[in-house]
């Protein structure tokens, strides 16, 4: 494996791994609100 295919797969790596990590951090600090508490209108 040459260095430009090992760089490219550590940057798609990190960027997978560190959406993963900011999608959950949002949802911790943004929790979902339960279906039951959103009104019919």
């Amino acid at each position: 494996m040459n260095t430009s295919a090992m760089i490219l797969m550590v940057f798609s790596i990190i960027l997978i791994w560190g959406g993963l990590i900011a999608a959950i951090i949002h949802l911790v600090k943004n929790p979902d609100q339960p279906l039951d508490s959103i009104s019919d209108d």
